[in-house]
């Protein structure tokens, strides 16, 4: 019997007097840690849907009128079960991985530069092509609404561009190709911009979404919020820039950082990814209203 066919006859239960253990009214758990929303059907919707199906056998509610009447019923495979990861970054990697979390830009993506951590700080590390951005996305599955949150950290100030810190949102990474979106925030004192860009597969290849001239300082908080197919970033709890992009609505949250290799802190013979990162990391797919 096939899952759908077994929603089948635990909604037929759960809409009349037994509901199953351990299911809450109006949901039952699936394999793959998916819901199904269980429901009579008040219009087509749910007979168009591929994420639904209508049980043929009508179930029978009562109406406004105390009459009884016959309507189908449609279950729904709704979001995921809520996915939650938090991290400090407390192990030194290169790539990161703390137990299998991430996936790299490099080791994957192949075209583009992984993630490090280092004394509690996620980093990058220098680009193997210009725009080759370090970039890591969690592993699983995550609901299309999604949002990321990081905590900046910038141990020495840099005065010129550019040097960015970066949430990924509905983001995927396979081999020579990254899409979703990515929330840029510069961290140079002389050159601030927050950006909302989308990556369209391609190394080089990306879209401009929205963009404002404010940019990130040590101890920001910055978070990046997707609903729907509106794109919302929080500096510090203020909303500061909204986009709106419905390309793409799966992929995972996720880091990022860029550096111009151009920078005086190159010139002289040092490297400034050690002096920005992120030093607090969070994502979820847990968009309920409290």
């Amino acid at each position: 019997m096939s899952n759908w066919a077994r929603l089948a006859v635990l909604a037929l239960a759960l809409l009349g007097h037994d509901v199953p253990a351990g299911s809450a009214s109006g949901a039952i758990a699936l394999p793959g840690s998916h819901v199904a929303e269980v429901s009579y059907c008040a219009n087509r919707y749910c007979e168009n849907s591929p994420n639904s199906v209508v049980i043929s056998a009508p179930g029978t509610r009562r109406n406004m009128s105390g009459h009884s009447a016959s309507q189908p019923i449609c279950v729904q495979r709704a979001a995921a079960v809520a996915r939650n990861y938090s991290t400090s970054f407390a192990d030194d990697e290169s790539p990161i991985s703390e137990g299998g979390a991430w996936i790299n830009g490099k080791a994957v993506g192949l075209d583009w530069a992984d993630i490090r951590t280092a004394a509690g700080l996620a980093l990058g590390v220098s680009l193997p092509s210009k725009y080759a951005d370090p970039t890591a996305v969690l592993t699983g599955e995550w609901g299309s609404d999604q949002q990321a949150e990081g905590t900046v950290t910038v141990k020495t100030p840099l005065l010129t561009c550019c040097h960015e810190v970066e949430l990924r949102l509905r983001s995927i990474i396979a081999a020579h190709s990254i899409t979703g979106y990515e929330i840029v925030c510069s961290v140079s004192v002389g050159s601030p911009y927050l950006e909302i860009v989308r990556w369209n597969g391609p190394l080089n290849d990306f879209t401009y979404v929205s963009k404002v001239g404010i940019g990130c300082a040590d101890g920001d908080i910055l978070k990046a919020v997707a609903l729907g197919d509106v794109i919302s970033v929080y500096k510090n709890g203020a909303k500061v820039l909204e986009g709106k992009d419905g390309n793409y609505t799966s992929g995972s949250p996720g880091i990022g950082f860029y550096e111009d290799s151009n920078d005086v802190w190159s010139k002289l013979g040092f490297s400034s990814w050690r002096q920005f990162g992120f030093s607090r990391f969070s994502a979820t797919d847990d968009m309920r209203a409290p």
